[in-house]
């Protein structure tokens, strides 16, 4: 086995043949697992929750100097999603590295809070849909996108498409799950997310249906949709603020929290419950990213923002 160790420079590389990818990120989060000799990591790049073995004394002190200190680092790891390395990016690397979840569009903090001042006034309403059969119809008219961009870009560029080309104003719904599940099940995501309405069901009442174009086939309902990702019987309570979920990990397994299409990533809801931050429209800067992780070209966005 090579053992590299270079505390104060950030870098431990452990096992030089171990099948591996590479990944920059900064960390979110690590906490133990409370089932196996094991931490776990949250990572901001990519939603995944990457681990190390207990016994890796050194990794975890750098991973946590990374996430107290904020810093983007590069992350050997295997295809079970074990840490095997970490290296610290170039100066010129780490000053160009975004992270597209922890970046929460600082840069945009004067377009955001023009654009809340100059919409403080209205109110936010999410389309009905005439039945269940429209669902299916508008689930269908979306295109899955690509698949190895984030969850939370494709919903984004759902829920912008089906205004700008359909009039619809969907929700988002956002799936977090808890330390808890993911301790106990080793699982691999903290959150998902996709855009959800309502369709009027046989008593003229609107049921909510989610529009999850990459995981599932057709429309589910809430309860169809949350069973696709966790195991079976377990239900995800619905909260009222991001803090509810975040200072109960380990009483239940999952939570939902449910916000209007504009609101783009976790940081967004935590803006909204924790500062009142609310937005009553897209922020172009996070449709455009979300656009170009999804591959789409430029032109066409272009010619959307300006209808």
């Amino acid at each position: 086995m090579k053992l590299k160790v270079i505390f104060m420079g950030l870098t431990l590389i452990l096992g030089s043949n171990v099948h591996a990818k590479t990944i920059n990120t900064r960390i979110f989060e690590l906490f133990d697992s409370h089932k196996e000799p094991k931490t776990f990591v949250e990572s901001t790049a990519d939603r995944m929750v990457y681990w190390i073995p207990n016994e890796q004394v050194e990794l975890r002190k750098l991973l946590e100097l990374a996430q107290n200190k904020g810093t983007p680092i590069r992350l050997k790891v295997t295809t079970d999603r074990e840490i095997k390395g970490v290296t610290p990016l170039s100066t010129e690397d780490a000053e160009k590295y975004t992270d597209d979840l922890m970046k929460a569009n600082a840069s945009d903090a004067e377009l955001i809070e023009e654009h809340l001042e100059a919409n403080s006034a209205q109110e936010y309403y999410p389309t009905v849909l005439s039945s269940y059969a429209r669902a299916q119809s508008v689930f269908y008219s979306q295109s899955p996108l690509r698949p190895r961009s984030q969850c939370y870009q494709r919903a984004h560029v759902w829920a912008h498409n089906l205004y700008v080309d359909q009039g619809l104003k969907t929700m988002k719904v956002f799936l977090f799950f808890t330390k808890k599940y993911i301790a106990e099940y080793n699982y691999k995501w903290w959150f998902h997310v996709s855009p959800f309405t309502y369709y009027k069901n046989d008593q003229g009442l609107g049921t909510e249906i989610v529009l999850d174009r990459t995981f599932t086939d057709s429309p589910l309902h809430m309860k169809e949709w949350t069973e696709e990702f966790m195991e079976p019987g377990m239900t995800c309570p619905t909260v009222d603020t991001y803090a509810e979920y975040a200072s109960n990990q380990w009483s239940r397994y999952c939570y939902l929290r449910k916000v209007p299409m504009y609101y783009y990533q976790p940081l967004d809801v935590e803006a909204l419950d924790h500062q009142g931050r609310v937005l009553h429209g897209f922020i172009s800067s996070q449709v455009d990213q979300a656009r170009r992780k999804n591959w789409a070209r430029r032109r066409n966005w272009n010619r959307r923002r300006r209808r």
